[in-house]
């Protein structure tokens, strides 16, 4: 009774101790660390039937693409002229619209006049036909103020001539097929007589034939400090504050008054040619107005298109 009793015992602590300290037999109480290398480790059903259903389930990889071919190099863009991008064009391009020119052309033959006619009156007067009791040196001294008046009054008289109204660029096809089309640049003068039916004249040159002798594009000083800048910005803002302020009922002395200073500041101009540039096209000059009007890009185009030699 005592053995049995033993015996259950024992196997009653076998079944209650750790795992590691059973041995292979479960009745000996062994250290797992004794245990031979060489003895292949358990492996349960249940885990060698997971990984065969994970290999059987296992998704395809998707197919490798085959590499596509690299794009061809796109050509490098060819460098084009401003000439060549304006002859590009399906339209004709303005280059230049000049101001009006009435008051210049009006002082110009006024002037002309007196002096042609002052001119003419002196010589009969007093070289063709000299008074009786006149000094031998009188007529002669006459003769040199008329010739002079004669001078100045044709001075006046040209000048409204070669007055350039219009600049226009026009593009024109290649005779050769496929060839790249070109440029033709055409002026058109002011018509020195308001004849109504009087066509203006037009000079057609290819832009190597066009020559200035100074830029038109003139770039603007800008102020160097702040204190100039702002010193500029309120004067301007004053400007217009006071022309906010005018009356209307003022208007047309106000406007008068541009009139007279136009009229005048035409006499100066007829005498002097400023404000105008020297536009050479072949062998003849024509005069370029750059007082006012219109030019494409601020002058820039016809910069680009013509040489500037200057003068």
């Amino acid at each position: 009774m005592s053995c049995f009793t033993r015996s259950a015992m024992l196997r009653f602590q076998s079944l209650r101790a750790p795992l590691s300290r059973i041995g292979l037999n479960g009745l000996h109480p062994t250290p797992l660390q004794t245990l031979p290398q060489s003895l292949p480790l358990a492996r349960s059903f249940t885990s060698t039937i997971r990984l065969a259903a994970k290999k059987a389930f296992a998704k395809p990889l998707p197919p490798r693409q085959p590499l596509k071919p690299l794009s061809a190099i796109p050509a490098t863009q060819t460098y084009q002229s401003y000439t060549a991008k304006l002859a590009s064009r399906p339209t004709p391009t303005p280059l230049y619209i000049a101001p009006s020119h009435t008051f210049y052309i009006l002082a110009a033959y006024t002037g002309a006049t007196f002096c042609i006619a002052y001119a003419g009156f002196s010589y009969y007067a007093n070289v063709y036909a000299p008074p009786n009791g006149l000094s031998a040196w009188v007529p002669i001294a006459f003769a040199g103020i008329c010739f002079l008046m004669a001078g100045m009054g044709g001075w006046l008289l040209f000048a409204p001539t070669s007055l350039i109204h219009t600049i226009t660029a026009y593009p024109v096809k290649s005779l050769v097929a496929n060839g790249p089309p070109t440029l033709r640049v055409d002026i058109e003068l002011r018509k020195v007589l308001p004849i109504p039916f009087l066509a203006p004249r037009v000079i057609s040159a290819s832009p190597a034939d066009l020559q200035l002798n100074h830029s038109i594009y003139v770039p603007p000083v800008r102020p160097a400090t702040a204190s100039e800048r702002f010193e500029v910005a309120r004067i301007q803002a004053e400007a217009r504050e006071a022309e906010r302020k005018k009356s209307i009922m003022l208007a047309p002395f106000r406007h008068a008054s541009q009139a007279f200073f136009g009229m005048f500041v035409a006499i100066k101009r007829t005498w002097t040619r400023d404000g105008f540039l020297d536009l050479k096209a072949g062998k003849r000059r024509y005069k370029l107005d750059i007082t006012g009007g219109w030019a494409l890009d601020e002058g820039r185009a016809l910069d680009r298109i013509c040489k500037v030699t200057p003068s």
